[in-house]
């Protein structure tokens, strides 16, 4: 999807009547999935794209085309869109008596194509402190995502533990034609942490705290979550596909077992582009894909192999046999030796592997095999026996207690 096919929809991004404001923007990337549309400012421009854009050669590019549009402005090198009724009140509020500072430095994001894709709006503040940012669904079917981050943000900020990796949630509301939008305040831009590190360890450490469930592995929260989609997707993926999945599945719960594991609060997307880092505080965002009972391996393992494979680098059986000995040392450092994560490190890196390629799957409503993570996830599941530790055959333990502390959060 095109910028010229995403505009018709974000037209839709209007105010009540007589409540609106006239917003003028640049498009950036406009060939790409994922536009970004800038303020006419060539200062804010920039700016914007320091704030959204993390990729370093994309940046650059970005940076470029702002100059060359500013410089030589006969190019026309960006589009410009207006939006005639920008419903700035309802995402912002009142933040102070003179809206055209706002609006002058307003950008937005578009978020991924699909029924699940989202508008980022940055709101700089018109005096110079800390800005807001608004997440509205694009599309009606967005709506239960923002949703349940609104209340994962709301939920979290009330633990002490968990509030401070959080941004401060302001507002849940809902926009003209029954979109829902969630407004929180914005942070310092910071950086993007690619290094796994002492600030992620404790990020983790506190999430796990939130009411661990002990259960067998092939009854936990988690695991019927799988296969419940698994068995949703017989319709979406070719027979053969879904016939692997299902043995993939009976595999995992043979190689658990009676083993019985935490199922542990995840956030879900633990990516480098969901963090910042602001000089030793890390800062978590994007809380729609969180869960109350999850795979304890699950964040650790996507922090790595997502920008792994989103940045074209293959997945080999070394790359996965390195990796899994590095998340068996996590996990007994995190967890403890006697809470036997460690041992069960290999079926649960199936489970994550799947769990992945199923999500995808059923967000976009087929299988895509051409796509980077499904490409190198499917070959990395397929070829298992190859990077698998041998002990991993099979599983049995007993009932340990992991040694963590329930906090006062109730989640539902």
């Amino acid at each position: 999807m095109n910028f010229s096919e995403l505009w018709p929809l974000l037209l839709d991004l209007s105010a009540q009547s007589g409540s609106g404001h006239r917003l003028t923007l640049k498009v950036l990337y406009s060939k790409r999935n994922q536009p970004l549309l800038v303020p006419l400012s060539i200062q804010q421009a920039h700016h914007a794209v320091n704030f959204f854009i993390n990729n370093p050669m994309l940046k650059l590019w970005g940076h470029l085309l702002i100059k060359l549009d500013h410089y030589l402005p006969f190019l026309h090198v960006l589009p410009i869109v207006a939006f005639e009724n920008f419903p700035l009140n309802a995402l912002f509020g009142a933040i102070n008596s003179d809206r055209s500072i706002e609006l002058h430095g307003i950008s937005i994001f578009c978020g991924f194509p699909g029924p699940l894709q989202k508008l980022t709006i940055y709101c700089p503040d018109g005096l110079g402190g800390i800005g807001k940012v608004a997440k509205v669904a694009v599309h009606t079917t967005a709506n239960e995502a923002i949703k349940k981050e609104s209340d994962w943000l709301e939920k979290l900020s009330h633990t002490s533990t968990t509030a401070k990796f959080l941004p401060r949630l302001l507002q849940h509301s809902m926009l003209k034609y029954k979109r829902h939008c969630l407004t929180m305040m914005s942070l310092p831009i910071g950086v993007s942490p690619k290094v796994f590190g002492a600030a992620h360890h404790e990020f983790l450490r506190v999430l796990a705290q939130q009411k661990p469930v002990f259960t067998e592995w092939k009854d936990s929260e988690a695991h019927m979550r799988l296969k419940r989609r698994i068995d949703s997707l017989s319709s979406i993926v070719d027979h053969h596909v879904w016939s692997f999945w299902q043995d993939v599945i009976a595999e995992i719960e043979r190689m658990t077992a009676r083993c019985v594991l935490p199922n542990l609060m995840i956030h879900g997307d633990f990516a480098p582009w969901n963090l910042r880092m602001i000089d030793d505080d890390l800062f978590v965002f994007d809380w729609e894909y969180a869960e109350t009972n999850g795979n304890p391996i699950q964040d650790f393992l996507h922090f790595h192999l997502i920008q792994q494979v989103l940045s074209r680098g293959a997945l080999n059986k070394k790359t996965m046999s390195s990796l899994l000995q590095q998340t068996i040392a996590y996990v007994d450092n995190q967890y403890g030796l006697d809470a036997g994560v460690g041992k069960a490190c290999g079926p649960l890196t199936i489970h994550y592997l799947l769990d992945t390629i199923s999500f995808y799957a059923e967000t976009s409503g087929y299988l895509d095999s051409k796509h980077p993570v499904l490409r190198n996830y499917i070959k990395m599941l397929e070829q298992r026996a190859q990077w698998l530790p041998k002990t991993t055959a099979l599983l049995t333990t007993n009932h340990i207690e992991l040694k963590m502390y329930d906090t006062e959060l109730e989640v539902t």
